[in-house]
């Protein structure tokens, strides 16, 4: 891929504040990030645990730092750490190991849900791949409305859980979602979109679109 072709990709992203990078010009030659592997250690499944052995973070689950959520499942991990210690000191590694493995589950299926649809990949179940266009179009009518975004965000912020993206509010919002000039064109990877205007009003920028 040469300038014009990530020009023209960038074009064609769902968020013209996103796409607003096709004008810029580049400060210098790009650079090629690449992530080995994801990977979760299962240490809730092992039969015995040295005691007061307690493993979280990238330690436990690491995934593609793309999606941004290593540090906040981190930080919900320490959170099931505290309660756990406060609770007693007796089965804490296990009560730990638990818990961290019930809060990396939910970052590990959306980063590797979305890794999936990756060229290359093998064909996804049909229920999966239904689940996909749902979700493709979310975040297109997420650009559009502000509930939708909300919605999302929440999700892939590790505020809500998934499920809460097919509540009766918010599909319907995007199913019954007419798109205003902008089209939804055909489904593809989920991408960040603009946040809500009330939380970006204090965004600096040059461009009154993301001032707020």
């Amino acid at each position: 891929m040469d300038l014009g072709d990530f020009r023209a990709f960038a074009r064609r992203l769902p968020a013209p504040e996103i796409g607003a990078v096709a004008a810029g010009e580049p400060l210098g030659d790009p650079a090629t990030f690449r992530f080995p592997t994801s990977r979760w250690r299962h240490y809730e499944r092992c039969d015995s645990l040295p005691t007061g052995l307690v493993v979280i973070g990238d330690a436990v689950c690491s995934f593609d730092p793309t999606f941004g959520q290593g540090m906040s499942a981190a930080a919900l991990e320490a959170e099931v750490l505290q309660r756990e210690i406060a609770a007693g000191r007796e089965g804490v590694e296990r009560r730990v190991a638990a818990g961290v493995a019930g809060v990396a589950s939910i970052p590990w299926t959306l980063a590797t849900g979305t890794a999936r649809r990756l060229p290359g990949m093998p064909p996804k179940p049909l229920a999966e791949r239904v689940l996909d266009r749902y979700l493709s179009r979310l975040v297109r009518v997420a650009t559009d409305d502000e509930a939708v975004a909300t919605a999302f965000m929440r999700v892939v912020n590790l505020v809500a859980k998934p499920p809460s993206l097919l509540a009766p509010p918010v599909a319907a919002r995007v199913l019954l979602h007419r798109s205003e000039g902008r089209g939804l064109g055909a489904p593809g990877p989920v991408v960040p979109v603009a946040l809500p205007p009330a939380a970006r009003a204090d965004l600096p920028s040059r461009d009154e679109r993301l001032a707020g």
